[in-house]
């Protein structure tokens, strides 16, 4: 996350609408530093409801865009790791809905230490999509157990009142330069704490009944689910090789 302070010391005179040109040149040179989104703190005179504000805002959505991430991981590579293959590997390892934690039921390989012991995870993803947005959902595809999807199920037959999640995950790339895997997109085995995302009136969470096909022992089932941050400031962990890691920000600390 890159904080830009710039307190405004600026009177008005005349139009209100006016738009501060300083500021939106100090937000794309922020842009301009790197990928990691923005968060903007100032004191200003800016009337809220302006043109002004308008305009400010709809920049740090624009530079907040430019970092947006999307995994798709390979099923069969999650379940069934090949060390002579390179595709992205995701787990979700924790996942918490409405006080309900579901069993780490899979045992799959963790392809950093792939010599090493099978480790138990939740899900095995598909995909993972964050837009970069400090406010925006996490979608997690996954591949899930039968305990767990039935688990699921009845939740998503349930009229919840809490809609609340835990949840901590890891995506693994390939380094071809130092030829090993390494944790691309992960919470950094903490609990990111969020509420099931909506999709028009309807929670974003629903779980097949039927088998997927395309691993077929263990049985698994698909899950799709969204999830939007609770008012907290929390850490995703990036990286783009071995050694070029990075922070950022989802969820805002209110009060």
């Amino acid at each position: 996350m890159i904080d830009v302070v710039y307190k405004i010391k600026k009177f008005y005179v005349g139009c209100k609408r006016c738009i501060n040109l300083n500021l939106l040149y100090i937000i794309d040179i922020a842009g301009a530093i790197g990928s990691a989104p923005i968060s903007i703190n100032f004191e200003t005179l800016i009337p809220k409801g302006t043109l002004g504000e308008f305009h400010i805002k709809n920049q740090i959505k624009r530079i907040n865009k430019m970092a947006a991430t999307n995994y798709y991981c390979s099923v069969d590579q999650g379940f069934n790791f090949r060390p002579d293959a390179q595709d992205y590997v995701g787990h979700l390892t924790k996942l918490k809905v409405a006080g309900k934690e579901l069993s780490a039921d899979l045992q799959v390989t963790n392809p950093e230490e792939i010599t090493g012991d099978n480790v138990k995870v939740v899900g095995v993803m598909s995909q993972i999509e964050w837009e970069g947005g400090i406010a925006e959902a996490i979608h997690i595809d996954c591949q899930i157990s039968t305990k767990n999807k039935q688990s699921i199920a009845l939740l998503q037959d349930s009229d919840l009142s809490d809609t609340s999640v835990e949840f901590q995950f890891k995506v693994y790339e390939y380094d071809p330069e130092k030829k090993k895997y390494f944790m691309a997109l992960h919470s950094n085995d903490t609990d990111l704490k969020g509420l099931i995302a909506k999709n028009g009136t309807s929670l974003d969470m629903h779980v097949e009944l039927d088998a997927s096909s395309e691993v077929a022992n263990p049985l698994n089932f698909a899950l799709s689910i969204g999830i939007m941050p609770v008012d907290e400031q929390q850490d995703i962990h990036k990286a783009v090789s071995v050694d070029g890691k990075y922070v950022q920000s989802w969820g805002v600390t209110v009060g």
